[in-house]
């Protein structure tokens, strides 16, 4: 994790660092609510939210919707995790960025929402929470990086004799380990934490295992499981908060639930009939995708930082299943096809030609 450094006037006095560290406690060790109610009762708030407009304030400058709640609730985040924080931060700027210049028919995605809901605040305040339903997950558990030793609940034998064992990929494909596998390579590459197809409680100490218990999460539950409840949770948190609109988008980010979503096949059936709803959903969940793989701040995202170029290749390769996620995200990726052409290395160009005829047969289809 990355660590605060403090100019010599203002470093923190030994009771404000003694004040932290109760914070991240309460935020780390209780669920969201309880969490809350005790930085409010004991004080701790004021001077932490007052750190965090400190910290992403001139992020948010854009962000006239947010309230002295929101700042409360960026700053249970931000004691959670910087990280995190930080990562909530820059996807809604990608995304309020994104929507502000890309059209859907004849206006942009931004004056479409706007449009049917009245206001972009509900929208906004959604993508810069989506993940706050981590905050009821152990941050330990969340954050646990799989050793060399955690292997034995990750490999499964294989069925060629020259490869001893084949281990899951974050894709779900099985990659074969032989004699010259470079596991340290291959840990940096995938996050091997949503990989494994067994129990938490066969990967996790003890410890973790009672924090999970504590919290009613099921050890027998997979790491993946596990990490894919945030979106439950991040539904439940917005709605007890009241935030009854930005529950229902933030709450359906990567479908966990496979809800139903409608999926017009052409951009002006889009502009005519389809609900901003679901058009929030796949922004959401596109800018998120992007900013996490391009970014090497989260704690629990050990893995080297995706190219430009790698990141659009896997954006276009998850659009696939869904006519109305294939249309934004081509014209999402079109627009800075100029910056990835830049950015191409000999080993992109079959990846550039891919997204460019992904571009090319999304936008004609519609």
């Amino acid at each position: 994790m990355n660590k605060e450094v403090f100019p010599v006037d203002q470093a923190p006095s030994k009771e404000e660092l003694h004040e932290d560290t109760r914070a991240k406690s309460y935020v780390r060790d209780f669920e969201f609510s309880n969490a809350l109610r005790s930085l409010r009762e004991e004080g701790l708030m004021p001077q932490q939210v007052l750190r965090t407009k400190e910290r992403y304030g001139e992020s948010l400058e854009s962000a006239v919707f947010m309230t002295e709640k929101d700042w409360e609730y960026l700053t249970m985040i931000s004691l959670y995790s910087p990280e995190l924080a930080t990562h909530s931060v820059e996807t809604y700027r990608l995304i309020r960025s994104k929507i502000e210049r890309i059209h859907i028919g004849s206006e942009t995605i931004a004056k479409r929402i706007e449009k049917e809901a009245g206001s972009l605040n509900e929208f906004y305040r959604a993508a810069l929470f989506h993940d706050i339903g981590k905050l009821d997950i152990p941050e330990s558990v969340m954050n646990h990086v799989v050793q060399p030793g955690d292997w034995h609940a990750l490999t499964h034998a294989g069925s060629d004799p020259e490869h001893v064992h084949t281990v899951y990929s974050d894709t779900g494909k099985l990659v074969p380990v032989t004699k010259n596998f470079d596991s340290e390579k291959f840990m940096s590459e995938y996050d091997l934490n949503k990989s494994s197809k067994e129990p938490a409680s066969s990967i996790l100490p003890p410890e973790k295992i009672d924090e999970l218990n504590k919290r009613g999460i099921s050890p027998e539950l997979t790491l993946r499981q596990i990490f894919n409840l945030h979106e439950e949770y991040t539904r439940n948190t917005l709605k007890r908060e009241g935030l009854h609109a930005e529950a229902d988008i933030a709450g359906q980010v990567h479908n966990y639930q496979k809800e139903e979503r409608t999926t017009p096949t052409s951009s002006e059936t889009i502009a005519v009939s389809t609900d901003a709803a679901d058009i929030e959903k796949i922004i959401l969940h596109i800018g998120d995708a992007q900013e996490a793989l391009r970014s090497s701040e989260r704690d629990y995202n050990k893995r080297r930082p995706h190219s430009q170029v790698a990141t659009a290749s896997i954006l276009v390769q998850d659009a696939k299943k869904v006519p109305l996620s294939k249309l934004i995200t081509a014209l999402w990726i079109q627009e800075d096809m100029n910056e990835l052409e830049d950015t191409v290395t000999p080993e992109d160009h079959e990846k550039i030609k891919e997204i460019k005829e992904f571009i090319r047969t999304s936008l004609s289809d519609s």
